[in-house]
């Protein structure tokens, strides 16, 4: 008894367009130049955020769109002689079948989606599928057109006629394309769906060039037998994003890969209320200690409270720390969440943990000159601002009020894919926020930040702190966990 599932996918587009512009009276010309640049035109990943849909005929476009799944349109009209350019273009949606659905002789029989059509597509669209064991779209244009099974002429423009004037509308097929003749065929690791236009030639009202077709977003895979591990119906998957991008620590000081700002304070102020008065004026009175300087501390991010209980029992620090990054964002990839290694448990403290962007090469000025004296940007809070004169972004920042069972901290981020590589660095703070009173007796107060205790750099004893050195800093498609 064959079973259907859902599944997600991976969408690609192929375009072109006339070289020139044509005179209205030459459209044929311009799309058949065009449709002719379309069959040897290469494939480009679409971005994540983009789901597939057709021009909308307006005559103001001015060029194609990664939106557009299967069209025709006429561009970049010339006000004065009217001429204008074909654009064509076609999709093609991946899907990376789980390994239980190809690995072990699973045979897929046949695959279901719906083909929305413009008004303007007089002759419809051309469904295609195709089993490949290749994570890359086709080139060649017969199997593009053909597949391993075809439709054609899928959703093409209905019409009403009412006494001398006909009302053309857009229509919308469902399509279940049988493989093996319904009987299935050896599943392999993807399967291809490729969506083009019947007859781009036909894309014609003189003088414009009208016609599009989209596939709708729910795709469905029938299988002979059922799937090991999932139910009828379940959604299987078939969408792969890339994978986290590591960051790398950057080495621009020597080899500490940081630096540290530290606020020394004291005052008549009494306890667990003068340590956090110190916090709220933290940016007035941050002193920059380098990791690769006098004290040589080892490299990482540091932040908590530490207090002086022999000799200044009144004096207390609160330290906070910066840590960039270099960072190569790929094309297409969304950034929703940065994850990083969480330190040991800690008590006694709750930290905002933020990041901010810089676009750009690190350089020792840039790494240096951070906006010491903005608490804003160490609370987190600071919407722009920049860093080594440079326009900073903050991407986002999360409240850690205790260690994670994860081992992860997870930053939530929105940003949207991009159509180009981003190079930059990100600029990791850690700052505490507040201070929890565990005994009553300044000489007493536990701030268990770390685990393990060092020296302090102000020569006094500092109650179990040690340096955060992220083992994972990476960038990730994931939400915020």
């Amino acid at each position: 008894m064959s079973v259907s599932y859902l599944c997600s996918f991976n969408r690609y587009v192929k375009q072109a367009n006339s070289l020139s512009l044509s005179a209205t009276t030459a459209v044929a010309v311009a799309i058949a130049e065009a449709l002719n640049n379309l069959k040897t035109a290469a494939w480009k990943a679409s971005l994540w955020t983009v789901s597939g849909t057709f021009p909308d005929h307006t005559g103001e476009l001015i060029g194609t769109s990664d939106a557009y799944d299967a069209y025709a349109f006429c561009g970049d009209h010339d006000a004065t002689s009217g001429a204008h350019r074909a654009y064509v273009g076609m999709v093609a949606y991946r899907i990376a079948l789980p390994a239980v659905a190809y690995a072990s002789g699973s045979m897929l029989s046949g695959v279901t989606v719906s083909v929305a059509g413009d008004p303007y597509l007089t002759a419809g669209a051309r469904l295609a599928v195709k089993l490949s064991a290749s994570a890359n779209p086709d080139p060649d244009w017969a199997t593009l057109t053909q597949g391993a099974v075809d439709q054609a002429a899928v959703a093409p423009r209905t019409s009403t006629t009412s006494g001398t004037t006909t009302k053309w509308f857009g229509a919308n097929t469902p399509v279940t394309l049988q493989l093996g003749t319904g009987s299935g065929v050896q599943a392999l690791q993807y399967v291809w769906i490729y969506l083009s236009l019947e007859d781009y030639l036909s894309c014609t009202r003189m003088p414009w060039i009208e016609g599009g077709a989209a596939l709708l977003p729910t795709v469905t895979l029938t299988f002979v037998n059922a799937l090991t591990g999932f139910n009828a119906g379940d959604n299987i998957g078939g969408r792969v994003n890339n994978g986290d991008v590591a960051l790398a620590r950057t080495s621009i000081l020597t080899e500490s890969f940081g630096y540290y700002m530290f606020l020394t304070g004291s005052g008549g102020l009494n306890g667990i209320e003068r340590v956090n008065a110190i916090i709220g004026n933290f940016g007035a009175n941050c002193a920059l200690v380098e990791s690769s300087g006098t004290y040589a501390l080892t490299v990482g991010l540091y932040a908590g409270v530490f207090f002086y209980s022999a000799g200044s029992p009144n004096v207390s620090s609160v330290f906070a720390g910066v840590l960039p990054c270099s960072m190569h964002l790929p094309a297409g990839m969304p950034f929703n969440s940065l994850k990083v290694s969480a330190p040991a448990a800690w008590s006694g403290c709750s930290f905002i943990f933020s990041a901010y962007w810089v676009e750009g090469d690190t350089t020792t000025a840039g790494v240096k000159a951070v906006p010491s004296t903005d608490i804003g940007f160490w609370m987190g809070k600071t919407a722009a601002t920049t860093i080594g004169g440079k326009p900073a972004v903050l991407l986002g920042r999360a409240v850690l009020s205790a260690a994670p069972v994860s081992g992860t901290i997870s930053i939530p981020v929105s940003w949207k894919a991009v159509t180009v590589d981003k190079q930059g660095s990100i600029y990791l703070v850690v700052m505490p926020v507040d201070v929890t009173v565990l005994t009553g007796s300044l000489a007493s107060i536990t701030v268990a930040v770390y685990t393990t205790a060092v020296s302090s750099p102000f020569g006094g004893t500092i109650g179990a702190v040690a340096p955060w050195q992220p083992a994972l800093i990476a960038a990730s498609s994931d939400p915020a966990s």
